[in-house]
């Protein structure tokens, strides 16, 4: 192996394993410098926790409304309770989220934005609701009281 001539750099006189050392340790403090500024975009930029509850909140209730209209019977119903009470029950929590996130008038406009359609998805899971309450053994079936 030739040796370079000593031009008095420090980078010279190390070793190719501790070239590839200080090369790791700069990659791995960039990539932690990295991940610390996205951290604090993520927290300044990001959606809040109110939006994020209503995201869920607008997710979580067209699957609850197309599980809702499965049910036309009594072994639907029961095939369907399993998956649709912690849906609603996850709702109702959502439901009182979104409401204390609502009276900060900063986010308001941002949430309201995030709930356009589940507005009118949730009447319509309601009346489906209300539907099956009409039948109160499909009710019973499902759990309800």
């Amino acid at each position: 192996m030739v040796t370079p001539p000593p031009s008095g750099r420090a980078w010279d006189r190390y070793t190719p394993l501790q070239k590839v050392g200080a090369s790791l340790v700069f990659v791995i403090g960039m990539a932690i410098v990295g991940g610390l500024m996205y951290l604090k975009w993520q927290a300044k930029f990001g959606p809040s926790e109110g939006q994020k509850a209503a995201r869920e909140y607008a997710e979580l209730v067209p699957q609850a409304r197309d599980l809702a209209r499965t049910v036309q019977d009594v072994p639907s119903a029961q095939a369907a309770a399993p998956k649709l009470k912690p849906m609603l029950e996850r709702m109702r929590t959502l439901d009182s989220q979104i409401f204390e996130f609502r009276a900060d008038p900063a986010q308001r406009d941002k949430i309201d934005r995030d709930l356009e359609d589940a507005k009118a998805t949730k009447q319509d899971l309601q009346r489906e609701l209300t539907r099956i309450q009409e039948k109160p053994d499909v009710w019973k079936a499902m759990g309800g009281e």
